[in-house]
């Protein structure tokens, strides 16, 4: 026996010769790329994940100007609504088809269902065109951020996953500040479609280096199952499912398009498709969408639900206190993209710093900490009036930006490190898709909570000024008339503090659920497994 062996035969522990199911926690590479400067390479691969941010929000950032643009403003809620469709729809399947695909195949095949749609936004000649494609992107372009996630899980050592990872959020970030920075005035100077005509330019360029970068990479260990193992029952079932559920929860909201024999019908479905759903993966002898194994680990069900419950922030952050911004504190559009950037801002700070800050071998402590920065701006924010000070409203969106991404990364790591290894990319995979949900249903709620507290706020507003009835409904459809010399000082401050109060009601829904989130992650130790966190 040499040194080395007798080394490693001392610092073996008895618990480890007691555990033999320890090495499902062992990390292995299944991607192997073929480039020397593997680091530059995977930073490369993980830089084009940019164009799937860019694609959400610098269209999404245009949705007005493509309304006008084919006269059909009352249709843009399609565009959100067919993108979070599909979005939600198709992300329990990424890992299922990269299991058979390959992680490569499966990569560069989002490419493609990316660019194309794009091109149909491009050539469309009604909203219509732009609504199917745009919706249809978000398959590629999701397809494509998860992927990055999954790549550098498969890609790189684990003493480099913190990195990576932070360079990922980093990226992301920087995609997520583009439409709030630049998407109105590239609209306002030429037309809608120089937006996707962009972003088909980015597509194209991202492409191309992944195909050089994947080019000769050995993704077989990623293949793992087979055409005949996927679950067609399971997928049928989960397909109506999410559908309805958007479509329900949708439905709620005041205004929305969808009736209430819409509302019902969509409840049923929804009932009976997931029930089976959930039937169907505990009977199938398939390769399950969703593996059972996820509802028998208690840590990683109160993980994944700790990240739903930061759903809120997202819509807080990306609708309400933008929209407190514009009524209350009269910023104009660029500066209201100033302030959403913000949020993004405060996110790639905690990118730059998440290799060297996080050090530790429990994740948990982290996890907390970093809630905790996202829980103080959500109880800051239930107090909004109109003498809340500017300044303070940056500072808050930093500060969220700063925790969720520190929520996001160490919910990463955690689940990857506290996952068997045979199902760690599918738990992966899952990650974004909870987010999703998560601020899928809460916009929904956040939504009706507001409604019918402005409802009730402007009903007093409108006894207490008779004479300017009309006024006060012009001020509910364009909020820029709030401030017009026609309407007297007491009536403008009374409709301010109708909008801030109601909007800061809605964010009491944020806060509850942010605490709600440090309770399940503070529920989910689990001692036994604290030493299988990545260092």
């Amino acid at each position: 026996m040499n040194s080395s062996d007798k080394q490693q035969a001392q610092d073996t522990r008895p618990q480890d010769l007691e555990s033999p199911e320890k090495d499902e926690f062992s990390h292995e590479i299944t991607l192997i790329l073929r480039h020397k400067a593997s680091t530059f390479a995977l930073i490369a691969l993980i830089a084009t994940s940019v164009t799937s941010n860019i694609n959400q929000t610098l269209v999404s950032s245009s949705f007005p100007a493509i309304g006008n643009y084919f006269n059909a403003l009352n249709r843009v809620f399609w565009l959100s609504l067919g993108y979070m469709t599909i979005s939600a729809t198709s992300q329990p399947f990424f890992y299922p088809l990269i299991a058979i695909m390959g992680l490569k195949r499966f990569f560069l095949t989002s490419w493609i269902l990316l660019a194309a749609p794009t091109i149909l936004c491009i050539v469309g000649k009604n909203i219509w065109y732009v609504v199917f494609g745009y919706a249809l992107s978000a398959f590629g372009g999701i397809g494509v951020s998860t992927c990055s996630s999954i790549i550098i899980l498969s890609a790189a050592p684990r003493s480099r996953h913190k990195f990576f990872y932070g360079i990922s959020s980093i990226v992301h970030s920087i995609g997520n500040m583009v439409g709030p920075l630049f998407g109105s005035s590239i609209v306002t100077r030429f037309t809608f479609r120089s937006v996707f005509i962009l972003e088909m330019i980015f597509i194209v360029i991202c492409f191309l280096v992944s195909v050089y970068i994947l080019h000769g990479a050995d993704d077989s260990k990623t293949k793992v199952s087979t055409w005949k193992q996927f679950d067609i029952l399971g997928s049928v079932f989960l397909v109506i499912s999410i559908p309805c559920l958007i479509i329900l929860f949708n439905s709620i909201t005041p205004g929305s398009i969808f009736g209430r024999s819409a509302t019902i019908s969509c409840a049923i479905i929804f009932l009976v498709c997931f029930g089976l759903f959930i039937f169907n993966e505990k009977k199938t002898k398939n390769l399950p969408i969703i593996p059972t194994e996820l509802y028998q680990i208690r840590k990683m069900v109160l993980a994944y639900a700790s990240v739903f419950l930061i759903g809120p922030r997202f819509v807080g952050s990306s609708y309400f206190v933008p929209l407190f911004s514009n009524i209350a504190k009269n910023l104009t559009s660029v500066q209201t993209g100033y302030l959403v950037s913000s949020f993004q801002a405060g996110s790639t700070i905690f990118g730059f710093i998440f290799y060297k800050f996080v050090k530790g071998q429990n994740m948990r402590p982290y996890m907390i900490g970093m809630y905790l920065f996202v829980l103080s701006p959500s109880i800051y924010e239930c107090f909004l009036n109109r003498n809340t000070p500017t300044w303070s409203l940056f500072l808050c969106e930093v500060i969220a930006g700063f925790g969720i991404s520190g929520v996001s990364l160490s919910s990463i790591i955690f689940i990857i490190a506290n996952s068997p290894k045979k199902h760690r990319e599918r738990y992966l995979s899952l990650f974004s898709f909870i987010i999703t949900i998560g601020a899928a249903i809460s916009s929904a709620l956040m939504i009706l909570i507001y409604s019918n507290i402005l409802k009730s706020k402007i009903a007093i507003v409108r006894l207490n000024f008779p004479s300017y009835q009309t006024e006060i409904s012009n001020a509910l459809t364009n909020s820029k008339t709030i401030r017009s010399s026609s309407i007297p000082i007491e009536l403008t401050n009374a409709l301010i503090d109708a909008y801030s109060k109601s909007i800061a009601t809605s964010m009491i829904y944020d806060a509850v659920f942010v605490s709600a989130g440090v309770l399940l992650i503070y529920l989910a130790r689990d001692k036994k497994l604290q030493e299988n966190v990545l260092d």
